[in-house]
């Protein structure tokens, strides 16, 4: 993302006439990969399921011993 954001910062240095769409691009397609990055499901995240019921409950400890 950082080599993206700065090949953009040197096109839109070059071709000022096209700084502003390039500039609302990059945002765009950084918000876009943020939120796909986001996705997926809390274990997928390394999250915790919320509630612990008997068939998750192996999810739930994390592993651990009682």
């Amino acid at each position: 993302m950082l080599l993206v954001g700065l090949l953009a910062a040197y096109a839109a240095h070059q071709w000022k006439e096209l700084a502003t769409p390039i500039t609302v691009g990059v945002i765009v397609v950084t918000l876009l990969v943020l939120l796909v990055q986001g996705q997926g499901t809390p274990e997928q995240r390394g999250e915790q399921p919320a509630t612990c019921t008997p068939q998750s409950a192996p999810a739930c400890n994390n592993g651990r011993s009682n």
